[in-house]
């Protein structure tokens, strides 16, 4: 007999971004593991197919993404105001609560829950960014007299990094709110091993991952790309702060090899200004393409004419955690014809998945990133590591999603 579940999740088809494509994807292939899904939304807009139907989605509130470029502090339409800016650098800041809870989880408390009675859900997921979902997958539980599951693609109230001025009261209350919060919670569900120990470890509560993974379904453009004689690298999406160390590693490795290095960014615009300024320092501004964002047809087809993808994340060992950041970009990746090289710290769980699958290599100094570029035109994936490359499908997923579902009804 077909259950329902409920997710709960800020981003969602057509809007293009990760958060949006977890469960935009994975929603889909649950109909084929007896769950029919709903979706509790925003309005958004966006190139992405929503596969769901409209009947099954509510959408409340705007989301505030218009478009994929990033221009500004991880915004992608406003600019911040100077009281903003101000309250960030004192470290006034919450992962829990922000502008959503109020505009969103808001409007959440005074919808018409006889709607949703009436549907007569068996489970509800709440996905957090932002912490507004958590707020509304615990008032919902209650109130629909049904149990929850936290999913965390990112930490919330255990997130350490040094980008992020936090004063001691605002964490120590983000904490308190969490965990109060999770009480309520069976279960959770996140995307890597590394983050579910750091969960598993504070909340003691039963943790599963359930992976981004990637879509069998992904197009290839049929618009005419040009294919340049040189070969290139290929990176597609936006640019963090804690990347930057990764790019430039690999910009001075660059300079002893015949590789192009072409770039879709979704910005910010000034950490973009630093790749380009950095590559003209060294030499070899003429070797990359920097690019405006373009649609997912047109990423595709240029990741699949790339001789390699490119994957940058922090080289940093200060926090545990970070070594559990396993991206949606990566495992999308494991199904192109090019091998990966993943730049991040060496016991970055990206070299287990990569080993795992034989699809390319953790590279962490110039030395690493020049033995494979050395070695690239003779890199061939194992035909033994096929069925693990299928673990990691958004279909393979889903029935683990399904089977951690079940549980709990």
């Amino acid at each position: 007999m077909t259950k329902k579940v409920l997710i709960i999740t800020y981003s969602f088809p057509p809007l293009n971004n990760i958060a949006a494509r977890r469960f935009g994807d994975l929603s889909k292939h649950l109909y084929n593991n007896d769950w029919e899904p709903y979706i509790l939304t925003t309005m958004n807009t966006g190139p992405l197919d929503v596969f769901i139907p409209e009947e099954n989605i509510y959408r409340i509130g705007k989301h505030p993404q218009v478009t994929s470029e990033i221009r500004k502090n991880g915004n992608s339409i406003r600019k911040e105001s100077y009281a903003m800016r101000l309250k960030r650098k004192a470290g006034f800041n919450s992962r829990l609560i922000d502008r959503t809870y109020l505009n969103w989880y808001k409007l959440i408390t005074k919808m018409d829950l006889e709607i949703l009675k009436q549907k007569k859900f068996d489970i509800i997921i709440a996905s957090f960014g932002p912490g507004a979902a958590l707020f509304a997958g615990s008032f919902l539980s209650k109130n629909l007299n049904i149990p929850w599951i936290a999913d965390f693609r990112d930490l919330g109230s255990l997130y350490k990094d040094h980008s992020l001025k936090k004063n001691f009261l605002f964490k120590a209350l983000d904490i308190v709110i969490e965990r109060q919060l999770l009480k309520s919670a069976s279960a959770v569900t996140t995307v890597s091993e590394g983050l579910k120990g750091e969960i598993t470890d504070f909340y003691r509560l039963p943790t599963y991952v359930i992976y981004n993974g990637w879509e069998r379904s992904q197009s290839i453009s049929k618009e005419k790309i040009e294919i340049e004689d040189e070969p290139y690298i290929y990176y597609a999406g936006r640019f963090y702060q804690h990347q930057l160390e990764s790019i430039y590693l690999l910009l001075r490795s660059l300079k002893s090899h015949n590789f192009n290095l072409r770039i879709r960014s979704l910005g910010p615009n000034h950490l973009n200004e630093n790749v380009i300024a950095y590559a003209k320092e060294i030499g070899i501004n003429n070797r990359i393409q920097l690019l405006s964002p373009a649609t997912p047809e047109i990423v595709e087809s240029e990741s699949s004419n790339s001789i390699i993808n490119l994957v940058v994340e922090d080289l940093d060992k200060s926090f545990k955690w970070k070594k559990g950041t396993l991206t949606g970009k990566l495992l999308s990746l494991l199904i192109k014809p090019a091998p990966i090289l993943a730049i991040a710290r060496d016991d970055s769980e990206i070299g287990d998945v990569l080993r795992e699958t034989s699809k390319g290599v953790l590279c962490s100094t110039v030395e690493e990133v020049n033995e494979f570029l050395l070695k690239i035109n003779t890199y061939r994936a194992t035909a033994n590591s096929e069925n693990q490359i299928m673990f990691y499908s958004k279909e393979r997923q889903a029935r683990e999603l399904a089977s951690v579902l079940k549980k709990y009804i």
